[in-house]
């Protein structure tokens, strides 16, 4: 029982209830120290819980980010294909004017023949009645003039 040992035991033990006080709660005198720990505890789980919110607002957001393109590639689709269809029917408008013009131009067409056909019908048919009219007339003639000749011969 030297003293010597018996105070490095002391001080073996001090040191390990130091050790003990600074880790644990045993003491009252680091009861702060140990509130402040349980505080950041605390706060760790304020700031847990805030990156959890955050990363489901950005989990939320994501999906919202990733549809904006694909919004918008609807919204492009969707007017290309509008705009296609205008062009088509556009096209088809000018078709169907053309086909009505060109229906319209060949209807004059056939009517100014038919009116050309019927004006030389008439000539043709008004010069062959003056021709027979005329040719009529020269066989009466004829006619006349060998009888009269017959009858001046047989005179």
């Amino acid at each position: 029982m030297n003293p010597t040992t018996t105070s490095t035991q002391t001080t073996s033990t001090n040191t390990t209830t130091r050790n003990n006080d600074h880790n644990d709660n045993d003491d009252g005198d680091n009861d702060k120290h140990d509130h402040d720990d349980n505080s950041d505890d605390g706060d760790d789980e304020d700031s847990d819980k805030r990156q959890q919110q955050q990363q489901t607002q950005q989990q939320r957001r994501r999906p919202q980010q990733q549809q904006q393109p694909q919004r918008r590639q609807r919204q492009r689709q969707r007017q290309q294909q509008q705009q296609r269809q205008q062009r088509q029917q556009r096209q088809q408008q000018q078709q169907q004017q053309q086909k009505q013009q060109q229906q319209q131009q060949q209807q004059q067409e056939q009517e100014r023949r038919r009116n050309g056909n019927n004006d030389n019908n008439n000539n043709n048919s008004n010069n062959n009645s003056n021709n027979n009219n005329h040719n009529n007339n020269n066989n009466n003639s004829n006619t006349h003039c060998t009888l009269a000749f017959l009858s001046i011969r047989e005179d």
